[in-house]
């Protein structure tokens, strides 16, 4: 799913994601997905910047690799699936290939004979569904959410049938007692139970295993985090999701998404992208913008 706005069809398309950079910051928003631009065409090509987003790449590595250790049972698999995935960034020191398959050995010999009592039903499951509909002055709009869930295990339960569970894979560096407590009221994942459930197979799906790799200099450790989504957190997300989108539409039909500045500008420690178009005169910013960025199309799919 291309992720933006369709005036000719009333509809917005979106993900968490793209809700993340809105709520960031509206201006980052309207440059990202509204324009589809991207800097030096680092999207297109993570290598073709001087300073490649290292910490993405080894994480989206690990992600395939992860898939084809729970599809496949197999480590060796694993390892070479990884080392197939990633292309290791020169400047990075810390996440290199040898790296990751210490990493990958270590997370079987912690999980493997725990991971028995599930079965992989799918794995990397792409969805895209109309959320709800809205009035934006004094048209109905509709909203499609889409995005990828890494995978839906079940395991036997007490009950007639086996439980069903999202899980999704995260590699971090953040070591801190709000880590797990982050994670209960994630928008990403309140959407991939409520995007689950919206198969009839998968309906019954409540819960969401979030499986971290926490990357130390010194020992990396793994845990897992089990969370129930009931339906008033599922609906609230949902309520959620059409405020902002309404707000969106607002700030399309105004043709101004205002920028945040300040904290915004340099959140995780890093300056925003988009900062040389905000930053320049407003005579100059096309030509920043011509010169500087490229198009492309973010498209919830991609991984």
């Amino acid at each position: 799913m291309k992720a933006g706005i369709y005036p000719d069809e009333r509809v917005i398309k979106i993900d968490n994601y793209a809700l993340s950079e809105f709520r960031t910051c509206p201006r980052k928003f309207q440059h990202r997905i509204a324009q589809n631009l991207v800097p030096g065409g680092f999207m297109a090509d993570p290598h073709s910047i001087k300073i490649p987003d290292a910490p993405l790449l080894f994480g989206i590595a690990i992600h395939k690799a992860l898939d084809a250790m729970f599809m496949q049972e197999s480590l060796k698999l694993a390892q070479e699936e990884f080392l197939e995935a990633y292309q290791p960034v020169p400047e990075d020191t810390k996440r290199t290939p040898g790296r990751g398959l210490r990493l990958l050995e270590a997370y079987w010999k912690r999980w493997h004979e725990d991971d028995n009592i599930y079965d992989t039903v799918t794995s990397e499951l792409y969805f895209e569904f109309e959320l709800g509909s809205m009035p934006v002055y004094g048209e109905s709009w509709t909203v499609v959410y889409g995005g990828l869930v890494d995978k839906i295990l079940s395991v036997d339960d007490l009950q007639d049938s086996p439980k069903l569970l999202c899980m999704d894979h995260k590699t971090s560096t953040w070591e801190s007692q709000y880590l797990v407590p982050s994670f209960q009221l994630s928008n990403q994942f309140i959407g991939y139970v409520w995007a689950t459930q919206q198969i009839p197979e998968y309906e019954s799906c409540n819960d969401f295993i979030v499986d971290v790799l926490l990357i130390s200099p010194k020992n990396d450790s793994f845990f897992r985090s089990e969370l129930n989504m009931s339906q008033e957190i599922i609906d609230e997300w949902k309520r959620g999701i059409i405020v902002t989108c309404r707000q969106i539409l607002s700030m399309h039909k105004d043709e101004f998404f205002p920028m945040y500045g300040k904290d915004a500008c340099t959140s995780w420690n890093r300056l925003c992208p988009y900062f040389d178009i905000c930053g320049a005169s407003h005579g100059f910013r096309d030509t920043v913008q011509n010169t500087q960025y490229s198009e492309l199309v973010w498209d919830t799919s991609d991984r």
